[in-house]
């Protein structure tokens, strides 16, 4: 229903059939709730968070992600090289890797070109559109589930079998918390990052009437293909400066180096639902995007557009490996990587 479904107070977590991929995989869907009553759904088909449903003041839960409804459309996504990612955990490294090659350990590394002349979001065998595999699914007060997955060496190009892990939880209080670890058997690169699409007037809906605020102080000056050049540059008098609350931009895709130590980093408001969205991360980046293709059919037969979602990237700094001026991206065998997300919902 495009304008919500009754509110559900049942089981904290559920799982259902979401069909086959074309191998013959099982593919299925896990959906979190809490008392009251809002639900996220998780695919282990690139751990990809397929829906997220809000209680609204008239009693109804509204759907305020993008996504598909059958695996069959997420595969077929991919398969035609032109996925928006909806809702996907990225990786390995998130963003675009200038002409698809970085240099660690004084070796160079090339990876597959799948966006033009460069790698974009892990290439065309990255996480996102890999089966991950269910490790504890907890039905408890704050329902979670985690999923798995192995990165052999060599995936894309890149050295190193990393074993990645993300935990989904919904909290009592409309929180989703989003951790990521990962490990690897040799020195890497590693930038994961979550793609799910924002709508908070619901996913059949446009971004007209949200309103932006984002606390940063510089972004990442980008060339004409949106390569990172290395300079950062002021907010102060440009057009996408959001440190005070404004309607979303027509388009961006843009990366944001967040105030760390203002909390939230990122608030998304409906004027019209009265919806909030808050964001904040243990990263530094924040890379916002609205665009993407036209016309491209969606959940409830709906057709998604340019202007249909805003997705809000937590990251590490895009590009990190070919500019020494960056923090680093490299994981190195046996340490840790962790990433911390939570997107708190408001009505």
């Amino acid at each position: 229903m495009l304008l919500g479904s009754k509110i559900q107070k049942n089981a904290k977590l559920t799982k259902r059939s979401f069909g086959q991929l074309k191998n013959g995989q099982d593919i299925d869907v896990y959906t979190l709730r809490n008392s009251s009553g809002m639900e996220i759904s998780i695919t282990n088909f690139g751990a990809t968070v397929q829906s997220i449903k809000v209680p609204t003041k008239d009693g109804l839960l509204l759907d305020v992600v993008l996504g598909f409804d059958t695996i069959q459309e997420y595969e077929a996504a991919f398969a035609k090289g032109s996925s928006p990612y909806f809702g996907a955990i990225i990786g390995r490294v998130a963003g675009r890797i200038h002409r698809g090659k970085f240099t660690l350990n004084s070796k160079t590394y090339t990876l597959d070109l799948n966006h033009g002349n460069h790698h974009l979001h892990g290439g065309k065998g990255g996480f996102s559109d890999a089966v991950w595999t269910l490790v504890s699914p907890l039905d408890t007060e704050n329902p979670s589930i985690t999923l798995r997955l192995l990165s052999k060496e060599i995936d894309c190009g890149y050295p190193g079998d990393v074993t990645a892990e993300v935990c989904y939880t919904l909290h009592e209080d409309k929180r989703i918390s989003i951790v990521m670890h990962a490990t690897s058997t040799e020195d890497t690169v590693l930038n994961l990052t979550q793609h799910t699409y924002f709508n908070l007037n619901g996913h059949s809906q446009t971004l007209d009437e949200h309103v932006l605020q984002i606390n940063a102080d510089h972004v990442l000056d980008v060339d004409a293909e949106l390569i990172p050049t290395g300079n950062l540059v002021p907010l102060n008098n440009h057009p996408f400066d959001f440190t005070l609350p404004k309607d979303c931009p027509e388009a961006i895709d843009n990366s944001f180096i967040l105030r760390m130590d203002s909390l939230p980093q990122a608030t998304l408001h409906n004027k019209q639902k009265g919806l909030s969205l808050s964001v904040q991360s243990n990263q530094e980046i924040l890379h916002v995007y609205i665009g993407g293709q036209s016309d491209m059919s969606g959940k409830d037969e709906q057709i998604y557009h340019h202007r249909s979602g805003i997705c809000f990237e937590t990251q590490g700094y895009p590009d990190a490996s070919n500019h020494p001026n960056f923090p680093s991206i490299e994981l190195r065998k046996r340490e840790r990587y962790h990433s911390e997300t939570i997107f708190t919902f408001q009505s």
